[in-house]
């Protein structure tokens, strides 16, 4: 893999569903049974913090139906669990 698709995993947001709930994680490394993938680092103790702001998800027709802000405090992997809405 080269360093760009590298960068590209570890800032991509994947979407794992279980019956009616479902779950977002930022980085290919935050998956189950991933263990050598990139997780985005949520630093808030740098200078400048480097952390992920917020999660979104869009339905079939580009509407936000579930969304999350998160702390700069919170630890890796960025994570959003919600319950999948009807329709």
């Amino acid at each position: 893999i080269d360093g760009t698709l590298e960068v590209n995993y570890k800032h991509a947001p994947f979407l794992l569903v279980n019956g009616t709930t479902a779950t977002v994680v930022v980085g290919q490394g935050a998956l189950p049974g991933v263990s050598d993938g990139l997780i985005h680092p949520m630093d808030g103790e740098k200078e400048i913090p480097h952390y992920i702001e917020a999660i979104y998800v869009e339905n079939q027709n580009g509407e936000v139906v579930a969304l999350r802000e998160l702390s700069l405090l919170e630890e890796s992997p960025a994570t959003f669990v919600f319950a999948i809405p009807e329709g």
